[in-house]
């Protein structure tokens, strides 16, 4: 069920990451799209080695819960954040009509 979700959100945030870009910062916004989820996977791992780390046997059932609600919580606040990416068609440029055509 994951991977699913997963499979099919990944292809909207490469899209939605260049999606405002000028043709020249395609590369740019490309490359910047996987760097910053790197970096969200190295800190989350960390906060779950974190929270698990100190558990003992007993209170894993806990820790297991603080990091549902960690989860939770960052998921909630991006899409809240994800509310304002305008990803509608962009519109087209306006080109001067020759005074003749009018």
């Amino acid at each position: 069920m994951t991977g699913t979700g997963v499979g099919l959100v990944l292809p909207s945030l490469s899209g939605a990451a260049v999606h405002g870009l000028p043709p020249g910062r395609l590369a740019l916004g490309s490359a910047i799209n996987p760097a910053v989820r790197q970096l969200g996977s190295v800190i989350g791992i960390g906060l779950v080695i974190a929270l698990l780390g100190r558990a003992g046997p007993a209170s894993e059932i806990g820790a297991f819960r603080s990091i549902a609600a960690i989860l939770v919580a960052g998921g909630a606040l991006t899409s809240l954040v994800c509310l304002g990416i305008k990803t509608g068609p962009r519109a087209a440029p306006l080109t001067a009509v020759p005074a003749a055509q009018v």
